[in-house]
């Protein structure tokens, strides 16, 4: 994520510029420079918007990636709780709790 320097030199001193592209970049991602920039009346060239695409893509990628390599810890965890449960609750086959003609 993006994020706005306080010890920035600019112009102005209010930085809700910076945090609207920080904002937005994270939610809409970065595409939304190259709106910006067209809202401005500014031209963008066709390689700047696919690589603003690329950037949220890899983006994107990267976060499914994250994603699942946690859920896949957590379904690791939860399967090894489950077999240590079993194990411990596994009865010794030369005592058995319950069985034929037992009472």
């Amino acid at each position: 994520m993006e994020q706005v320097a306080q010890n920035c030199v600019c112009a102005h001193k209010d930085p809700s510029f910076g945090v609207y592209d920080t904002v937005a970049s994270f939610n809409q991602g970065n595409i939304t420079k190259c709106m910006i920039l067209e809202e401005l009346e500014l031209s963008i060239g066709s390689c700047t918007a696919d690589a603003m695409l690329q950037i949220d893509i890899e983006r994107i990628w990267q976060a499914e990636k994250r994603s699942n390599i946690l859920h896949q810890k957590i379904r690791q965890a939860r399967r090894s709780a489950k077999r240590k449960l079993e194990s411990e609750m596994e009865e010794d086959s030369d005592d058995p709790s319950y069985g034929a003609g037992m009472y």
